[in-house]
């Protein structure tokens, strides 16, 4: 199965939220599984399609040689972003928390909020009583990237 375009799909089971974009022979998928408090923790996968079967691959291989300058623009959008919430008082306590260090390529959550929008998640493993910052967020539009895309 090839897929030059977008097919998005989303299933909701209870408690378990699953999200699949298929773009360019690749699945991105994320497993969402919701807390007391109706909020969604996620786990990432990236897998390449071949034929009809799917290979578990990382970010690296999907974006080219040139993820390192990606790796540096996001790091420093979250840096910017944690940051800014620091500025305010009800969040200073919890962005204080957070042991901030530059992230791996590989260690960012992959997911599309829509055909054009990509977005990498990092979950800074802080307490959820933070919840408004326990986790990072970086969106491009995709044709952003495109200079990053294998």
């Amino acid at each position: 199965m090839t897929y030059k375009t977008f097919k998005y799909d989303n299933e909701v089971y209870d408690d378990v939220r699953v999200e699949k974009c298929y773009y360019k022979n690749h699945l991105f998928k994320s497993i969402g599984i919701r807390d007391y408090n109706q909020r969604y923790s996620y786990d990432y996968y990236l897998y390449k399609v071949v034929n009809k079967d799917t290979i578990k691959i990382n970010n690296t291989d999907f974006f080219g040689k040139n993820y390192k300058q990606l790796e540096k623009i996001i790091n420093e959008k979250l840096k910017a972003s944690l940051d800014d919430d620091a500025k305010h008082e009800e969040l200073k306590r919890c962005v204080e928390s957070i042991n901030f260090r530059y992230y791996n390529f590989n260690e960012f959550g992959i997911s599309f909020r829509n055909n054009d929008i990509v977005q990498f998640n990092i979950d800074y493993g802080i307490s959820m009583a933070c919840a408004p910052v326990a986790n990072g967020m970086v969106e491009f539009e995709l044709n952003e990237l495109s200079k990053y895309i294998n």
